[in-house]
């Protein structure tokens, strides 16, 4: 049977399984193998995660699919409390008052990221302070990790328990809110390194890998691939169970993991299904007294088992278009990294790589490393450049953002000596390529000489004027705040990424003057403005912590003494009120400049006619815009945030 008629199979059996009031039955047995004679219950983890698959779900044609999840939703919220906390019952239930125990971090944040998922709008910025409220309350220590149990301090030893399965869900709940929580990935990282995923909850220890796999994307990811793999049945899948097996293959799948070198237990999913089901099998415990019984779903199984052949069915495809990739464009790519690391000698050469490698891997979208391929590839005339020379420019591009990422690390007291070596050479080599290039044509001497002066230029007056002094946590405000202006300073310090194109255009025989290169040099600046200011409404709050005035900073300050008139702010006491007045004022105006300057990039671009496709430039954009469109739309929810956080 094929996978689409599969799919279509199993969410007409979970149509006419889902109760009225949304939700799906669970059993519950004392026997882990038999659940023929088991009682039926409804209990929150099942719901939670069938609506976590359901939402992963391409919607076919003419399907239920839409109305399943709308119902179940319905159903998870109507068992929120007052505080968006959830219990392992639904509230509705019998169980619920028979067997009374608290609010527990594995439900609620099972629950919430399905809803989020579902519906980005339900979390609201209300929603997301008394969710913070909660993990503040039941924090081992600050910033986690985090007690199971949503009980009072004076109750919390009884019930205290530190879960793998509980942070490894709040982690993937904050990371959909774009925040990370260095505690909890240390805590990962110990039980991937032991090979310990043990959790009380769980009959085995696939839950909880897959709940880990939905946000670790860190050092030990292979570690972790290697477990799963090292323990699958040679003939079957995972524990000789269809569950067991698609948390397994969905956790290889969410650790990027090829699927198509797992063909045979995709086939074992494929073959224990009938007309698009498969059965109830052990899930999770339901403790009661000092027994556990065993809860099992029918639901849950289908829908975990109907993900992965879908992932299956989508990653197969992809890898067809793959193949059609351009060839030419990886052949480049690695031939720029393979001439980058001959450049460093062998007593330099362990410390440089580590940190090329910490580079590339920043690089995703592979602008760093490809920017004057990109540019080269869109030329409708090529015919005075060869590929010796973009990959020169590509390996002249990666030594930049190189020497000047380390160098920059110093203006902020943050660098690392043993860096520096790797910074000269890195500057020294790249002046070497532009040296060599100017050969054949003298203005690429002179603007490369002109940037990187201007970039010196714009270093230097950050240093001198965006500093401030802080003692203890009271920072003093500089008489003079930082006057950014028309923001130039901000493309000052990075204009060499424009440094390949820019040389592209020269060697093809146009005047430095011309309007080609004034353009290109136009969007440039104007890209990486909107770039900057973007990364400054970011991080100002970890900035300004550090006494380093950044433009947001800058605004926000600005704002600060208008409203107070104090020449001092303390960074502890005071910090709420600074975020309130970023949220109100400070991200408007940042917002604004941001999609002005977007607005001037395109504008240039599109005076720029020697290129064929200018999509991969305007994709630069692309990130930018959204982020300032979004910062925008959520401000009154973060507003509405911080206002009842500050009431717990």
């Amino acid at each position: 049977m094929h996978i689409n008629q599969i799919k279509l199979k199993s969410l007409a059996y979970l149509k006419n399984e889902q109760n009225s009031d949304g939700s799906f039955f669970c059993f519950v047995s004392q026997n882990p193998d038999d659940f023929d004679s088991a009682e039926d219950i409804k209990v929150i983890p099942n719901n939670a995660l069938i609506l976590s698959c359901l939402n992963n779900l391409d919607q076919p044609e003419n399907s239920p699919l839409q109305e399943i999840k709308e119902n179940l939703a319905n159903f998870l919220t109507n068992n929120k409390s007052d505080f968006w906390s959830f219990n392992f019952w639904d509230r509705e239930s019998a169980s619920a008052l028979e067997n009374s125990r608290p609010d527990d971090l594995i439900n609620t944040f099972c629950s919430l990221a399905a809803l989020q998922k579902n519906n980005p709008d339900i979390i609201d910025g209300q929603a997301l302070a008394l969710i913070v409220a909660i993990l503040t309350s039941v924090e081992a220590k600050e910033g986690g990790p985090y007690n199971t149990w949503v009980v009072s301090k004076e109750k919390i030893s009884d019930w205290h328990e530190i879960d793998l399965a509980a942070n490894s869900n709040i982690a993937y709940f904050l990371e959909l809110n774009e925040v990370d929580l260095p505690n909890i990935v240390q805590l990962v990282e110990q039980a991937i390194e032991t090979e310990k995923y043990n959790s009380s909850h769980f009959p085995t220890v696939w839950p909880v890998v897959y709940f880990i796999s939905r946000f670790y994307q860190g050092n030990k990811k292979e570690n972790l691939i290697n477990f799963i793999l090292k323990n699958k049945k040679e003939n079957s899948g995972w524990e000789n169970n269809p569950l067991d097996t698609a948390f397994a293959l969905l956790a290889l799948a969410n650790l990027g993991y090829e699927l198509n070198f797992l063909k045979n237990s995709i086939k074992y999913i494929i073959q224990n299904q009938k007309d698009g089901i498969w059965p109830a099998q052990a899930f999770c415990f339901d403790s009661v007294k000092n027994e556990k019984r065993i809860i099992a779903s029918g639901a849950l199984t289908t829908v975990l088992c109907l993900e992965i052949l879908e992932k299956y069915s989508n990653s197969t495809q992809k890898e067809n278009i793959d193949e059609a990739i351009d060839k030419k464009q990886l052949g480049i790519y690695e031939q720029i990294i393979n001439e980058t690391g001959k450049i460093f000698s062998d007593d330099l050469e362990k410390i440089s790589l580590k940190f090329l490698d910490k580079m590339i891997l920043g690089d995703k979208d592979k602008q760093v490393v490809l920017m004057p391929y990109y540019f080269f590839k869109n030329l409708k005339d090529k015919t005075k450049i060869d590929e010796r020379i973009i990959i020169k420019l590509g390996v002249a591009n990666l030594l930049g953002w190189t020497a000047y990422t380390i160098f920059d690390d110093f203006l902020d007291k943050e660098g690392d000596p043993k860096l520096l070596p790797t910074a000269i050479v890195s500057k020294r080599t790249l002046t070497e390529i532009y040296s060599e290039l100017a050969e054949q044509n003298q203005d690429i001497k002179t603007l490369f000489k002109e940037t990187m002066q201007k970039l010196d230029n714009a270093n230097s007056w950050e240093v001198q004027n965006c500093r401030a002094k802080i003692e203890n946590v009271i920072m003093q405000i500089p008489d003079q705040l930082p006057d950014y202006q028309d923001y130039s300073k901000l493309a000052e310090r990075s204009l060499g990424h424009a440094l390949g194109p820019v040389t592209i255009l020269l060697l093809q025989g146009y005047d430095k003057n011309s309007d080609e290169l004034k353009n290109l040099l136009e969007f440039f600046k104007h890209y990486i403005i909107a770039k900057q200011l973007n990364d400054d409404s970011t991080d100002w709050e970890e900035d300004i912590k550090k006494g380093q005035l950044n433009s947001a900073c800058a605004l926000l300050l600005a704002a600060w003494q208008k409203k107070t008139g104090k020449k001092q702010i303390n960074l502890k006491t005071q910090f709420t009120a600074l975020q309130q007045i970023f949220w109100s004022e400070t991200i408007t105006q940042m917002c604004e400049q941001i999609l002005n300057h977007v607005d001037l990039a395109k504008q240039a671009l599109s005076k720029i006619n020697i290129l064929s496709d200018t999509q991969a430039l305007e994709n630069l954009l692309a990130p930018h815009e959204n982020s300032a469109q979004k910062a925008l739309k959520i401000q009154k929810e973060t507003l509405k945030f911080i206002e009842t956080y500050q009431k717990q």
